[in-house]
């Protein structure tokens, strides 16, 4: 089984996953390979023999759309069935992500994250038929459901070095529910992000990368010991 390592989470998946909405963020020694297109939708980017590909979130209007579009289908790249809107929006970039991976030896470790909607598109890239033989680490932050038991089967199958990070305050990784057919993969990591304050913001918050998983994967690392 698979185990979480908070400190590799919160300094170099995190990171990766922050820069998916800003690549001028991208922390070295990463090099970036390629954006992924259309609608700057996250990086391709290697470090030695390591490729990484991260997915952002919603940013626009259509995006929530798609993000609202709970239709169970078959899934066109693996098994069981996802989420319509999840796997329209990951068939639209994933031109763009082979031919960036295409740049990058086949020998090398393939690390994938992505936040919230950009979650869900990584677990779909990891568990693309395409990328079946590669060395997978995953790393999800605020992911919602993205397929039925038989997907969620599927991907256990396939992506068997991964990891769920949820904030327990947060309502996005209890979407589309459970009772539509929706079933979350394995191995999750909940942490407790800090309950935020009753306000307009409260589910905004419980769901930024910075201001709630960030301070909850904190609070998973080893205490340090007291000084004498």
């Amino acid at each position: 089984m698979f185990s979480f390592y908070p400190q590799f989470a919160l300094d170099t998946m995190l990171p990766l996953a922050e820069a998916a909405y800003d690549v001028t963020k991208l922390p070295a020694p990463w090099k970036l390979i390629a954006t992924i297109q259309p609608d700057n939708f996250g990086f391709v980017a290697t470090s030695g023999s390591i490729c990484a590909i991260a997915f952002r979130g919603t940013e626009t209007k259509g995006e929530w759309i798609e993000d609202f579009d709970g239709l169970a289908v078959p899934n066109q790249f693996g098994r069981g069935m996802v989420h319509q809107g999840f796997q329209d929006q990951y068939s639209k970039l994933r031109a763009s992500i082979l031919a960036a991976v295409a740049q990058v030896p086949l020998q090398g470790h393939l690390w994938i994250t992505g936040h919230s909607l950009g979650a869900a598109l990584a677990a779909l890239c990891a568990s693309d038929t395409t990328f079946a033989d590669r060395n997978k680490t995953v790393y999800t932050w605020a992911g919602p459901r993205v397929g039925w038991h038989d997907y969620a089967d599927w991907f256990n199958s396939q992506v068997t070095n991964c990891v769920r990070i949820v904030n327990e305050w947060d309502v996005v990784p209890r979407v589309p529910p459970s009772a539509k057919g929706y079933e979350h993969f394995d191995l999750e990591a909940l942490i407790d992000g800090g309950r935020p304050k009753l306000d307009a913001d409260f589910l905004k918050t419980a769901h930024n990368l910075d201001l709630s998983y960030r301070p909850g994967v904190a609070r998973e690392l080893p205490a340090l010991p007291k000084a004498a």
